[in-house]
């Protein structure tokens, strides 16, 4: 990547993302898409990018295990391929903390059918 798409928001949470997201798994993550869903999913924050990658830093610090585990079953039974995407982890960290506007934000451009799958598989539900 050259030095000035470095330097976009997005790019700079991905890589942090992507830091974490390898201790988990060794899926190859589409980029592309996950510039995107960062990209749409990044105001919910009202943060700048350092608070963002060190909320997300000690986010999945604080929840390694479980997302470990979770990531375990889903290699051998996965039910959605969200789950090897780094975002997912941020996609983690907003469930917990504000589930409807993440879902209001995510049907703008995503099927809710994929975060909901992603939302299960992380311990989440919709009900």
């Amino acid at each position: 990547m050259n030095a000035e798409l470095e330097q976009r928001p997005a790019v700079k949470i991905y890589k942090a993302l992507e830091r974490h997201y390898y201790k988990f798994t060794a899926h190859a993550a589409d980029t592309d898409l996950s510039l995107q869903i960062i990209n749409l999913l990044l105001p919910l924050y009202q943060q700048d990018v350092t608070a963002v990658i060190n909320r997300l830093d000690s986010y999945v610090k604080s929840h390694e295990q479980m997302l470990h585990d979770i990531v375990l079953v889903q290699e051998e039974y996965a039910t959605t391929a969200l789950i090897f995407q780094p975002e997912a982890l941020m996609i983690s960290d907003l469930l917990e903390c504000d589930q409807l506007a993440l879902r209001q934000l995510w049907n703008q451009r995503f099927p809710e059918q994929e975060l909901e799958r992603l939302s299960v598989a992380l311990g989440h539900s919709f009900d």
